[in-house]
Protein backbone atom coordinates (compact mmCIF):
# COMPACT_ATOMS: atom_id res chain seq x y z
CA UNK A 1 0.00 0.00 0.00
CA UNK A 2 1.31 3.46 -0.84
CA UNK A 3 2.33 5.96 1.70
CA UNK A 4 1.79 9.69 1.46
CA UNK A 5 4.09 12.10 1.36
CA UNK A 6 4.46 13.51 5.36
CA UNK A 7 5.04 16.61 3.57
CA UNK A 8 2.02 16.80 1.30
CA UNK A 9 3.97 17.75 -1.52
CA UNK A 10 3.56 14.52 -3.37
CA UNK A 11 0.03 14.91 -5.97
CA UNK A 12 -3.09 12.71 -4.18
CA UNK A 13 -5.29 10.31 -6.19
CA UNK A 14 -7.92 12.81 -6.35
CA UNK A 15 -5.99 15.67 -7.45
CA UNK A 16 -3.91 13.02 -10.26
CA UNK A 17 -8.00 12.17 -11.45
CA UNK A 18 -8.96 15.95 -11.60
CA UNK A 19 -6.07 16.95 -13.85
CA UNK A 20 -6.92 18.44 -17.49
CA UNK A 21 -10.87 17.86 -16.21
CA UNK A 22 -13.34 20.56 -17.81
CA UNK A 23 -15.98 22.99 -15.94
CA UNK A 24 -19.03 22.16 -16.77
CA UNK A 25 -20.29 25.61 -16.16
CA UNK A 26 -17.42 27.48 -17.44
CA UNK A 27 -15.56 24.71 -19.76
CA UNK A 28 -12.43 26.10 -18.39
CA UNK A 29 -10.17 23.31 -18.64
CA UNK A 30 -7.92 22.10 -15.42
CA UNK A 31 -4.13 22.35 -15.18
CA UNK A 32 -1.95 20.31 -13.50
CA UNK A 33 0.10 23.56 -11.28
CA UNK A 34 -3.91 24.41 -10.07
CA UNK A 35 -3.57 25.12 -6.36
CA UNK A 36 -7.33 25.24 -5.65
CA UNK A 37 -8.88 21.81 -4.34
CA UNK A 38 -9.21 18.93 -6.86
CA UNK A 39 -13.20 19.04 -6.35
CA UNK A 40 -13.49 23.03 -7.43
CA UNK A 41 -13.01 24.79 -10.43
CA UNK A 42 -10.13 27.11 -10.66
CA UNK A 43 -12.30 29.48 -12.31
CA UNK A 44 -15.55 29.97 -11.40
CA UNK A 45 -15.46 28.10 -8.15
CA UNK A 46 -18.10 25.98 -8.17
CA UNK A 47 -17.98 22.16 -7.19
CA UNK A 48 -17.85 20.04 -9.91
CA UNK A 49 -19.66 16.94 -8.51
CA UNK A 50 -22.51 19.32 -7.22
CA UNK A 51 -23.09 21.18 -9.89
CA UNK A 52 -23.52 18.60 -12.03
CA UNK A 53 -25.93 16.90 -9.80
CA UNK A 54 -27.84 20.04 -9.53
CA UNK A 55 -27.39 20.94 -13.33
CA UNK A 56 -28.99 17.09 -14.02
CA UNK A 57 -31.25 17.66 -11.68
CA UNK A 58 -32.80 21.38 -13.48
CA UNK A 59 -32.53 19.32 -16.80
CA UNK A 60 -35.01 17.00 -15.26
CA UNK A 61 -37.05 19.46 -13.72
CA UNK A 62 -37.25 20.96 -16.87
CA UNK A 63 -38.27 17.94 -18.81
CA UNK A 64 -40.57 17.74 -16.05
CA UNK A 65 -42.36 20.91 -16.52
CA UNK A 66 -42.11 20.67 -20.67
CA UNK A 67 -44.19 17.43 -20.40
CA UNK A 68 -46.81 19.32 -18.16
CA UNK A 69 -47.11 22.17 -20.65
CA UNK A 70 -47.47 19.64 -23.69
CA UNK A 71 -50.88 19.19 -22.89
CA UNK A 72 -51.80 22.12 -22.62
CA UNK A 73 -50.45 23.08 -25.48
CA UNK A 74 -51.78 20.29 -27.24
CA UNK A 75 -55.57 21.65 -26.29
CA UNK A 76 -54.67 25.62 -26.81
CA UNK A 77 -53.68 24.30 -30.34
CA UNK A 78 -56.95 22.20 -30.83
CA UNK A 79 -59.57 25.14 -29.89
CA UNK A 80 -57.42 27.01 -32.23
CA UNK A 81 -58.05 24.83 -34.47
CA UNK A 82 -61.86 24.49 -34.15
CA UNK A 83 -62.64 27.66 -35.89
CA UNK A 84 -61.81 26.40 -38.95
CA UNK A 85 -63.16 23.24 -38.88
CA UNK A 86 -66.19 24.88 -38.02
CA UNK A 87 -65.78 27.12 -41.02
CA UNK A 88 -64.92 24.42 -43.33
CA UNK A 89 -67.77 22.59 -42.10
CA UNK A 90 -70.42 25.21 -43.03
CA UNK A 91 -68.36 26.33 -46.49
CA UNK A 92 -69.20 22.24 -47.51
CA UNK A 93 -72.46 22.28 -46.38
CA UNK A 94 -73.32 25.41 -48.13
CA UNK A 95 -71.63 24.34 -51.22
CA UNK A 96 -73.61 20.78 -51.06
CA UNK A 97 -77.06 22.72 -50.43
CA UNK A 98 -76.58 25.24 -53.18
CA UNK A 99 -75.96 22.15 -55.47
CA UNK A 100 -79.29 20.19 -54.03
CA UNK A 101 -81.22 23.68 -55.26
CA UNK A 102 -79.42 23.78 -58.36
CA UNK A 103 -79.94 20.97 -59.10
CA UNK A 104 -83.61 21.03 -57.95
CA UNK A 105 -83.99 24.01 -59.78
CA UNK A 106 -82.00 22.52 -63.26
CA UNK A 107 -84.32 19.48 -63.10
CA UNK A 108 -87.16 18.98 -65.69
CA UNK A 109 -90.72 18.73 -63.60
CA UNK A 110 -92.26 15.33 -63.42
CA UNK A 111 -94.82 16.80 -66.02
CA UNK A 112 -92.33 17.99 -68.16
CA UNK A 113 -90.83 14.24 -67.55
CA UNK A 114 -93.72 12.73 -68.53
CA UNK A 115 -94.25 14.93 -71.85
CA UNK A 116 -90.89 13.99 -72.71
CA UNK A 117 -91.30 10.15 -72.28
CA UNK A 118 -94.38 10.27 -74.20
CA UNK A 119 -92.47 12.85 -77.16
CA UNK A 120 -90.35 9.70 -76.83
CA UNK A 121 -92.70 6.62 -76.99
CA UNK A 122 -94.42 8.46 -80.21
CA UNK A 123 -91.26 9.06 -81.64
CA UNK A 124 -90.04 5.04 -81.20
CA UNK A 125 -94.02 4.26 -82.71
CA UNK A 126 -93.66 5.90 -85.41
CA UNK A 127 -90.35 4.64 -86.50
CA UNK A 128 -91.90 0.86 -85.59
CA UNK A 129 -94.80 1.59 -87.91
CA UNK A 130 -92.65 2.91 -90.95
CA UNK A 131 -90.66 -0.61 -90.29
CA UNK A 132 -93.47 -2.68 -90.19
CA UNK A 133 -95.32 -1.36 -93.03
CA UNK A 134 -91.87 -1.33 -95.35
CA UNK A 135 -91.79 -4.74 -94.11
CA UNK A 136 -94.93 -5.77 -95.24
CA UNK A 137 -95.54 -4.39 -98.88
CA UNK A 138 -91.87 -4.58 -99.63
CA UNK A 139 -90.01 -7.93 -97.57
CA UNK A 140 -93.27 -10.17 -97.29
CA UNK A 141 -94.04 -10.63 -100.71
CA UNK A 142 -90.25 -12.35 -101.92
CA UNK A 143 -89.11 -13.47 -98.27
CA UNK A 144 -92.16 -14.34 -95.58
CA UNK A 145 -89.68 -15.88 -93.45
CA UNK A 146 -87.60 -12.40 -93.77
CA UNK A 147 -90.61 -10.88 -92.56
CA UNK A 148 -91.97 -13.34 -89.66
CA UNK A 149 -88.40 -12.60 -87.56
CA UNK A 150 -89.17 -8.97 -88.25
CA UNK A 151 -92.67 -9.25 -87.25
CA UNK A 152 -91.99 -11.52 -84.55
CA UNK A 153 -88.83 -8.46 -82.87
CA UNK A 154 -91.85 -6.29 -82.32
CA UNK A 155 -94.53 -8.87 -81.43
CA UNK A 156 -92.13 -9.62 -78.38
CA UNK A 157 -92.01 -5.82 -77.68
CA UNK A 158 -95.79 -5.60 -77.63
CA UNK A 159 -96.52 -3.83 -80.92
CA UNK A 160 -99.97 -5.34 -81.58
CA UNK A 161 -100.30 -4.95 -85.48
CA UNK A 162 -97.13 -6.65 -85.22
CA UNK A 163 -99.02 -9.68 -84.17
CA UNK A 164 -101.52 -9.05 -86.48
CA UNK A 165 -99.20 -9.40 -89.40
CA UNK A 166 -97.84 -12.58 -88.08
CA UNK A 167 -101.20 -13.92 -88.54
CA UNK A 168 -101.47 -12.73 -91.67
CA UNK A 169 -98.14 -14.01 -92.85
CA UNK A 170 -98.25 -17.48 -91.93
CA UNK A 171 -101.48 -17.57 -94.05
CA UNK A 172 -103.57 -21.03 -95.06
CA UNK A 173 -100.82 -23.11 -95.05
CA UNK A 174 -100.29 -22.95 -90.95
CA UNK A 175 -103.65 -22.06 -90.23
CA UNK A 176 -103.27 -22.65 -86.23
CA UNK A 177 -100.68 -20.12 -86.10
CA UNK A 178 -102.77 -17.96 -88.43
CA UNK A 179 -105.66 -18.32 -85.77
CA UNK A 180 -103.52 -18.20 -83.06
CA UNK A 181 -101.78 -14.72 -83.61
CA UNK A 182 -104.43 -12.96 -84.98
CA UNK A 183 -106.49 -13.86 -81.69
CA UNK A 184 -103.58 -12.72 -79.52
CA UNK A 185 -103.84 -9.16 -81.41
CA UNK A 186 -107.56 -9.14 -81.25
CA UNK A 187 -107.47 -9.77 -77.41
CA UNK A 188 -105.73 -6.69 -77.58
CA UNK A 189 -108.26 -4.92 -79.33
CA UNK A 190 -106.72 -4.60 -83.23
CA UNK A 191 -109.17 -3.58 -85.48
CA UNK A 192 -106.62 -5.02 -88.08
CA UNK A 193 -107.22 -8.43 -86.37
CA UNK A 194 -110.46 -8.42 -86.41
CA UNK A 195 -111.41 -7.51 -89.65
CA UNK A 196 -109.03 -10.56 -91.00
CA UNK A 197 -110.60 -13.25 -88.53
CA UNK A 198 -114.02 -11.35 -89.71
CA UNK A 199 -112.62 -12.14 -93.43
CA UNK A 200 -112.16 -15.84 -92.60
CA UNK A 201 -115.55 -16.86 -91.26
CA UNK A 202 -116.84 -14.88 -94.11
CA UNK A 203 -115.06 -16.58 -96.93
CA UNK A 204 -115.03 -19.76 -95.32
CA UNK A 205 -110.93 -20.50 -94.96
CA UNK A 206 -111.91 -21.49 -91.59
CA UNK A 207 -113.38 -25.01 -90.86
CA UNK A 208 -116.82 -23.84 -91.47
CA UNK A 209 -117.77 -20.62 -93.05
CA UNK A 210 -119.96 -18.52 -90.43
CA UNK A 211 -121.25 -15.19 -91.91
CA UNK A 212 -123.10 -14.41 -88.41
CA UNK A 213 -119.70 -14.91 -87.09
CA UNK A 214 -117.78 -12.60 -89.26
CA UNK A 215 -120.57 -9.69 -88.57
CA UNK A 216 -119.49 -10.40 -84.81
CA UNK A 217 -116.11 -9.93 -85.50
CA UNK A 218 -116.60 -6.99 -88.06
CA UNK A 219 -119.04 -5.40 -85.60
CA UNK A 220 -115.68 -4.75 -83.51
CA UNK A 221 -113.70 -2.92 -85.35
CA UNK A 222 -116.92 -0.74 -86.43
CA UNK A 223 -117.53 -0.39 -83.23
CA UNK A 224 -114.09 1.19 -82.67
CA UNK A 225 -114.53 3.86 -86.09
CA UNK A 226 -112.42 1.26 -88.08
CA UNK A 227 -113.03 2.05 -92.36
CA UNK A 228 -112.22 -1.50 -92.71
CA UNK A 229 -114.64 -2.55 -90.35
CA UNK A 230 -117.74 -0.36 -91.32
CA UNK A 231 -117.17 -1.50 -94.92
CA UNK A 232 -116.77 -5.06 -94.43
CA UNK A 233 -119.99 -5.19 -92.22
CA UNK A 234 -122.13 -2.46 -94.63
CA UNK A 235 -120.91 -4.82 -97.51
CA UNK A 236 -122.74 -7.61 -95.74
CA UNK A 237 -126.15 -5.87 -95.25
CA UNK A 238 -125.91 -4.97 -98.50
CA UNK A 239 -125.13 -8.08 -100.19
CA UNK A 240 -126.96 -10.35 -97.36
CA UNK A 241 -125.79 -13.78 -96.34
CA UNK A 242 -126.67 -17.10 -94.72
CA UNK A 243 -128.08 -15.51 -91.15
CA UNK A 244 -128.06 -11.90 -92.02
CA UNK A 245 -131.10 -10.43 -93.74
CA UNK A 246 -130.41 -7.64 -96.57
CA UNK A 247 -130.83 -4.32 -95.25
CA UNK A 248 -130.06 -1.53 -97.70
CA UNK A 249 -130.95 1.36 -95.44
CA UNK A 250 -128.33 0.02 -92.70
CA UNK A 251 -126.10 -0.83 -95.42
CA UNK A 252 -126.11 2.63 -96.49
CA UNK A 253 -125.49 4.59 -93.17
CA UNK A 254 -122.41 2.34 -92.21
CA UNK A 255 -121.34 2.79 -95.88
CA UNK A 256 -121.30 6.41 -94.71
CA UNK A 257 -119.54 5.89 -92.14
CA UNK A 258 -117.10 4.28 -93.18
CA UNK A 259 -116.23 6.26 -96.47
CA UNK A 260 -115.73 9.57 -93.31
CA UNK A 261 -113.00 6.86 -91.66
CA UNK A 262 -111.54 6.15 -95.01
CA UNK A 263 -111.09 9.99 -95.55
CA UNK A 264 -109.78 10.30 -91.87
CA UNK A 265 -107.61 7.47 -91.54
CA UNK A 266 -104.36 8.35 -93.71
CA UNK A 267 -101.44 6.47 -94.55
CA UNK A 268 -102.24 3.81 -91.95
CA UNK A 269 -106.18 2.91 -93.29
CA UNK A 270 -104.39 0.05 -95.83
CA UNK A 271 -101.69 -1.91 -93.56
CA UNK A 272 -103.30 -5.51 -92.60
CA UNK A 273 -106.00 -5.11 -94.19
CA UNK A 274 -107.74 -7.69 -96.07
CA UNK A 275 -107.15 -6.23 -99.49
CA UNK A 276 -110.98 -6.46 -100.58
CA UNK A 277 -111.84 -5.09 -97.25
CA UNK A 278 -110.39 -1.87 -97.33
CA UNK A 279 -113.40 1.32 -97.72
CA UNK A 280 -112.02 2.55 -100.91
CA UNK A 281 -115.23 1.47 -102.47
CA UNK A 282 -117.78 2.88 -99.40
CA UNK A 283 -118.26 5.90 -101.45
CA UNK A 284 -119.50 4.59 -104.36
CA UNK A 285 -121.32 1.53 -103.44
CA UNK A 286 -123.24 4.46 -101.17
CA UNK A 287 -124.16 6.10 -104.13
CA UNK A 288 -125.44 3.20 -105.90
CA UNK A 289 -127.33 1.96 -102.77
CA UNK A 290 -128.39 5.46 -102.07
CA UNK A 291 -130.62 5.27 -105.69
CA UNK A 292 -132.94 2.50 -104.03
CA UNK A 293 -133.70 4.37 -101.13
CA UNK A 294 -136.04 7.14 -100.01
CA UNK A 295 -135.36 10.64 -99.80
CA UNK A 296 -136.10 10.21 -96.07
CA UNK A 297 -134.22 6.95 -95.26
CA UNK A 298 -131.04 9.16 -96.94
CA UNK A 299 -131.67 12.35 -94.35
CA UNK A 300 -131.99 9.78 -91.44
CA UNK A 301 -129.04 8.03 -92.19
CA UNK A 302 -126.92 10.99 -92.91
CA UNK A 303 -128.43 12.65 -89.60
CA UNK A 304 -127.44 9.01 -87.32
CA UNK A 305 -123.69 9.51 -89.17
CA UNK A 306 -123.16 13.01 -87.95
CA UNK A 307 -124.17 12.37 -84.72
CA UNK A 308 -122.32 8.98 -84.13
CA UNK A 309 -118.89 9.10 -82.05
CA UNK A 310 -116.71 5.96 -82.13
CA UNK A 311 -116.53 3.91 -79.10
CA UNK A 312 -120.59 4.16 -78.92
CA UNK A 313 -123.02 1.39 -80.07
CA UNK A 314 -123.69 1.36 -84.12
CA UNK A 315 -126.57 3.76 -84.92
CA UNK A 316 -129.76 1.31 -86.34
CA UNK A 317 -131.97 2.98 -89.30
Amino acid sequence: MAQRDPLGLAPTHDELASRGRVCPRCSYARRSNETTPAWQCPRCGIVYDKYLTGAAAERAAERAAERRRKPEVEVVDATRRWPWVLAALVIAAGGWGAWQWNSRRSAPPPEAMARLAQVDQVQRDEQANLELKRVFHDVRPRDPEQALAVFRKYADQGYIRAMTLMGITYGRPAHASRMEWLRKAANEGDAAAFVNLGYIYETGDAETRQPELAANWYGKAARQGDASGLYALGYLHAKGAEGILRDPRQAFLLLQLADRAFGDAGSARELGMPHNKTAFWARGMARDLEKALSPVDVVKARELADAWKPGQPLPIM
